[in-house]
C-alpha cells in the first residue's frame, strides 16, 4: 500500500470504519474485514501484500488453476475466454444476469472498473503473487468489481462505493 496516496488510505479507512460509511458491502458480513489478527502468523499473506512472490513461477498453473485456495464456500474459479487471467467469482446478487458483449456495453457503476456483469470483462493485471487472491465481487445490486482476498476475507476493494451513489 502506498501510504502517501490519499485514495489508498481512504480505502483502508472505508473498511476500518465500515459501520460508519454508506458502503454497499453489508457490514454484518463477517467475510469483509480489513484487520485480521490471523494475518500476523501467516507469512504467505505478508509476502502477498508486499508483492513478493513466494510462488515458483515454473510450478504455477495460473491462470488455469489458482495457486491459492479462496478459503470461501461461495467462490468459484473463473478463467477468461482468452486464458490470459483468472480470478475468483463471488456472487451476492440474487437475480440471473446476462454477460455484456463488452465492457463498453455493460451498465456502468461509480467507476469504469465497476459495472454490471457476472464475470469480469477486463484483466486485473495483478502480479503472480496476488493473481490467485483476486476476486470479481458482484454486490447485492449487481455491480461487480475486483477485490483482494486474504484468508478468505475481502481485504481491499478496487473502487469503494461513494456515499452519494444512488
Amino acid at each position: 500500500m502506498n501510504v502517501d496516496s490519499p485514495y489508498e488510505v481512504l480505502r483502508c479507512y472505508h473498511f476500518i470504519n465500515k459501520n460508519e460509511t454508506d458502503s454497499d458491502f453489508d457490514s454484518s458480513d463477517d467475510s469483509i474485514d480489513l484487520v485480521h489478527s490471523e494475518w500476523i502468523d501467516d507469512d504467505d499473506i505478508f509476502y502477498e501484500f508486499v508483492g513478493k512472490s513466494r510462488i515458483n513461477e515454473e510450478n504455477s498453473k495460473y491462470p488455469h488453476e489458482p495457486d491459492f485456495p479462496s478459503k470461501r464456500e461461495d467462490a468459484y474459479w473463473y478463467v477468461s475466454p482468452e486464458k490470459d487471467f483468472g480470478c475468483w467469482i463471488i456472487f451476492k446478487y440474487k437475480k440471473p444476469m446476462l454477460i455484456p458483449r463488452s465492457i463498453e456495453e455493460a451498465e456502468k457503476g461509480w467507476s469504469w472498473k465497476v459495472y454490471k456483469s457476472p464475470i469480469p470483462l477486463h484483466n486485473h493485471n495483478a502480479s503472480l503473487s496476488l493473481a490467485s487472491k483476486m476476486a470479481w465481487y458482484i454486490d447485492k445490486d449487481g455491480y461487480g468489481q475486483y477485490v483482494l482476498l486474504a484468508n478468505g476475507k475481502i481485504s481491499t476493494i478496487s473502487s469503494p462505493k461513494p456515499r452519494f451513489w444512488k
